[in-house]
């Protein structure tokens, strides 16, 4: 019989969500499951988006695991408090790949920059989570809480 779990990967807790006539929609976060006994990793793509009524630069970063209060290696804490899965928020481009640039706050991790460049349009912000495979797990909800902060 397998055992899977159900990953809800993070909450966004966003600072700076209105400036300048901006706003900001945090993405889903639920992730999906996790096989701890076909150790595959998990991956999911996310996309905040970032509207303004005028063109303005922005930067976002994303702080430390709540669980670990680090950003280089985040945990997701389960249910029963000793089922740990480390994860780690990307940039790189090819979401499919190993996680090499850690989305943080530098000189931790990497943050995004961007520049909404037409009057009441939206940008979307993306990152992607990895939850490294070959770990093992109790089933149940396992989460972390990460702030993300979006500053003009």
């Amino acid at each position: 019989m397998r055992t899977k779990l159900w990953i809800l990967l993070f909450s966004f807790l966003i600072s700076g969500v209105s400036w300048a006539g901006c706003s900001v929609t945090p993405p889903e976060v639920a992730l999906g499951q996790y096989d701890p006994i076909t150790g595959s990793s998990v991956r999911g793509i996310f996309n905040l988006a970032i509207t303004c009524n005028e063109i303005t630069s922005f930067t976002v970063t994303a702080g430390p695991s709540q669980t670990t209060g680090s950003i280089s290696s985040r945990q997701l804490r389960g249910e029963n408090p000793s089922s740990l899965l480390n994860y780690q928020l990307c940039l790189d481009g090819n979401w499919g790949g190993p996680c090499n640039i850690v989305f943080g706050s530098p000189p931790d991790g990497t943050a995004i920059t961007g520049a909404v460049s037409r009057a009441g349009s939206t940008v979307l912000v993306t990152f992607w989570a990895l939850v490294y495979g070959n770990q093992p797990a109790m089933p149940g909800w396992h989460d972390d809480y990460v702030v993300i902060t979006v500053n003009p």
